[in-house]
């Protein structure tokens, strides 16, 4: 899997890490396996590395839907 993350409780943050091909399918199903993990919030902070990705097949529906598996609270203006 293209993907790897870790949920860090103590800084209260995600780190997710992504590398070769990425596609729709393999952010929703990462995005479903952070979402269930034992300190996952909406609020949480994100720190991801996309800098190992050759290739970029994620489409914006495939991250409309990962936000919203994700339940990520809106932006403030």
């Amino acid at each position: 899997m293209p993907y790897t993350y870790a949920v860090d409780a103590t800084r209260d943050a995600v780190f997710v890490r992504a590398v070769g091909v990425v596609t729709d399918q393999e952010l929703i199903s990462a995005a479903e396996d952070i979402a269930s993990a034992p300190h996952y919030h909406r609020g949480i902070r994100f720190c991801a590395d996309y800098t190992g990705v050759t290739q970029n097949e994620i489409t914006p529906k495939g991250f409309r839907e990962a936000a919203t598996i994700l339940q990520f609270p809106p932006i403030k203006a």
